[in-house]
């Protein structure tokens, strides 16, 4: 039974090396948090709670590859509860906004 979705959407800007975010839910613990590592990956952690799933929105590129908990997955293939470790080889990263 599939009680709720949460859409995991990382978007990594330029000056920004990590963040992350956690709330309870309904249904329990939702937590996001990614980090750019030295080679310019993106390691994205993700706990979902039993009984959700969790809708992917990577910041990819025609250049990158997409591993879930190690093996390679489509980037938008949803996720299922527990805990996961993604990583996006070549992200996409927004350049930082300038102020006007």
């Amino acid at each position: 039974m599939n009680f709720g979705v949460t859409r995991i959407a990382p978007a990594p800007v330029r000056g920004l090396s990590h963040a992350s975010a956690a709330v309870e839910s309904a249904y329990g613990r939702v937590s996001v948090a990614w980090r750019l590592d030295d080679a310019g990956d993106l390691e994205v952690e993700v706990e979902l709670p039993a009984g959700t799933t969790g809708e992917l929105a990577l910041p990819v590129t025609d250049a990158s590859a997409v591993t879930l908990d190690g093996s390679a997955m489509v980037a938008d293939a949803p996720l299922g509860p527990g805990r996961h470790q993604l990583t996006v080889h070549a992200p996409r990263i927004v350049e930082q906004a300038t102020g006007s």
